[in-house]
């Protein structure tokens, strides 16, 4: 349960819309709940989503399945829905 307030997909109206169906169409039909509590403020979900992809993916010699790997074990181990 989330202490933070957000918008909820079927409350999202103007750009918060379009950025949810972009979001859930990139995560096969799922809204992440690490982007969705920045509702309050939608234009830094995409600004957070691409700091996310360059400091977490290809900033090294390993490929990106196995940087994607890495980055579901640690998920695992931190016991992290997302």
């Amino acid at each position: 349960m989330s202490f933070i307030k957000v918008i909820q997909k079927d409350e999202a109206e103007g750009r918060l819309k379009e950025i949810y169906e972009e979001l859930i169409g990139k995560h096969k039909g799922r809204l992440p709940p690490v982007m969705q509590c920045m509702s309050l403020h939608p234009e830094a979900i995409p600004a957070v989503a691409a700091l996310n992809r360059t400091v977490t993916f290809g900033g090294s010699t390993l490929t990106r399945p196995q940087e994607e790997m890495i980055a579901t074990t640690v998920s695992v181990i931190n016991e992290c829905d997302y």
